[in-house]
């Protein structure tokens, strides 16, 4: 896809520079309620969206455009000319864009592991270890692993790839103490496969619910 924005962006000599992302989203979901597994769901997407600039007078224009999977030449034609009229009515300073040399590589943390739902299951089996309670229990587990990949572009050679995966995970426990039954909430995020680490978050927040579950309120007044 980027190679054909560029072919058509060179067809336009007032197009004086241009800048392309192109940005492929990988993502493994489970769902738990009550420790079983509800949902197992995978996605996988890209997207592609371009800057163009256009010298008038003594400013530089400019105006973006987002390509679709299904975009034909023709659509993208149409996208770049409606571009070009859009950054001709834009007046800013001139000034140039990044240059090859002065772009470093982006080394990004990420979580190695290139299965997705591996570490999507992996997260959920660390967070239902914790749940180990007669009174407390996770009533749901929900887990994200994304991956995102980015390929950047632009008319000066630039040409820079990197990637990152994390995961995210949102879990809802439940402790019925003896007078109420208390709810709470914890999501995080991470960016290393820490499983461990992930089980002891879970083990806290079920005794944080049996804490809270267990208050009583203060007796005689409280001046402050």
């Amino acid at each position: 896809m980027i190679d054909k924005l560029i072919a058509c962006i060179k067809r336009h000599d007032e197009i004086s520079d241009y800048e392309i992302t192109s940005t492929h989203s990988e993502k493994a979901q489970l769902f738990f309620v009550l420790n079983k597994l509800e949902t197992n769901r995978a996605t996988d997407n890209t997207s592609v969206s371009a800057t163009i600039y256009v010298k008038h007078d003594e400013y530089l224009g400019s105006a973006s455009l987002v390509l679709n999977a299904a975009d034909d030449d023709e659509t993208i034609e149409n996208k770049i000319k409606d571009a070009i009229k859009i950054a001709k009515t834009i007046n800013n300073p001139c000034f140039e864009l990044e240059k090859d040399k002065d772009s470093p590589q982006s080394e990004l943390v990420s979580i190695q592991n290139r299965d997705l739902k591996d570490v999507a299951l992996k997260t959920a089996k660390a967070i239902i270890k914790a749940d180990k309670d007669k009174e407390g229990w996770l009533n749901s587990i929900e887990v994200f692993v994304r991956r995102n990949s980015h390929h950047l572009v632009n008319s000066q050679g630039v040409d820079r790839r990197f990637e990152k995966t994390s995961l995210f995970a949102e879990i809802i426990p439940t402790w019925k103490g003896k007078d109420e039954e208390v709810e709470l909430y914890l999501s995080f995020n991470m960016i290393t496969e820490d499983y461990e680490a992930i089980t002891q978050k879970a083990r806290d927040i079920l005794l944080e619910a049996k804490r809270r579950s267990e208050a009583v309120k203060p007796s005689g007044k409280m001046l402050k």
